[in-house]
């Protein structure tokens, strides 16, 4: 047996004990391919969908999974405008999951606005970053 940290949402660690061997195999995956999005849009493109597939495959095949989804913007505009746009943002992904065969009791929506940025910086490049939709696997106790 060997102990294994494994993250989880807002910074919180678990600690397991587990034989290793094929272990990989048996954790959630932890690195959903995130969308972009144009700037005060929330639609998805051509390839954010092309990308979403992927993730909706795979959590088709591991029907236990639950995960969030969260919506980001760059700085530009109101703390109240970009909450709303973030969380367009996320209930689009949803619902792309939803028409792919995922069951919506199994993805919750979280909007975080502008106050998570990938990139700090007050450029075009930084915000091209910032605007996105993160798929995170929620961890049950």
């Amino acid at each position: 047996m060997k102990k294994i940290l494994i993250p989880i949402l807002f910074g919180l660690i678990v600690v397991a004990f587990a034989n290793t061997a094929g272990f990989a195999q048996r954790l959630p995956k932890d690195n959903f391919i995130t969308v972009n999005f144009e700037y005060d849009k929330s639609n998805l493109t051509a390839d954010s969908r092309s990308s979403l597939k992927d993730n909706a495959d795979y959590l088709l095949k591991n029907p236990k999974l639950d995960i969030v989804v969260e919506g980001h913007c760059d700085e530009r505009g109101t703390t109240q405008y970009n909450m709303a746009l973030g969380q367009r943002r996320a209930m689009e992904v949803k619902e792309f999951y939803v028409k792919q065969g995922i069951n919506s009791n199994r993805i919750a929506t979280i909007s975080y606005g502008s106050q998570k940025p990938l990139d700090p910086r007050s450029n075009e490049a930084a915000w091209a970053k910032n605007r996105r939709t993160e798929t995170k696997v929620v961890i049950k106790n």
